[in-house]
């Protein structure tokens, strides 16, 4: 999932919420929380977890971990909305091998990233020698 603006983004205090077009990406911390969260009747996102935003959607990927719907294990798309609407009804995007649910890719790494034109989030799985990298 890629959300990207035509504007550029800047460092911003984290406890103030994202602008129209701004791009933020980065983890759910105490002091952010308030305005990192996407809310509605399925948010599940909280402290640790990872925030994606342009202004318009914001997007919640889970810490390693934190559950998910699916598993015990995280690091997956848990929260997807309108930025300030708090109209999420996502579930998850789990990734599975083979569509098992006994086989789910163990998310251990995540990080966050802000260019100039675009705001990412990327997850890094190995499983049977695979190597999954997701870029959201």
């Amino acid at each position: 999932m890629a959300l990207v603006a035509s504007v550029p983004g800047s460092a911003r205090d984290p406890a103030i919420p994202p602008r129209p077009r701004e791009l933020v990406a980065g983890q759910i911390t105490e002091g952010n929380f308030e305005t990192r969260r996407v809310g509605g009747p399925d948010s599940d996102g909280g402290i640790g977890d990872w925030f994606l935003g342009n202004g318009t959607l914001c997007a919640i990927v889970s810490s390693p971990d934190h559950e998910s719907a699916l598993t015990p294990q995280g690091g997956v798309l848990i929260d997807l909305g309108h930025c300030g609407a708090q109209n999420d009804q996502w579930t998850v995007l789990q990734p599975l091998m083979n569509l098992n649910q006994h086989e789910v890719i163990p998310v251990k790494e995540i990080s966050a990233r802000v260019e100039r034109d675009r705001a990412s989030i990327r997850t890094r799985a190995v499983h049977q020698g695979i190597e999954f990298l997701t870029t959201y």
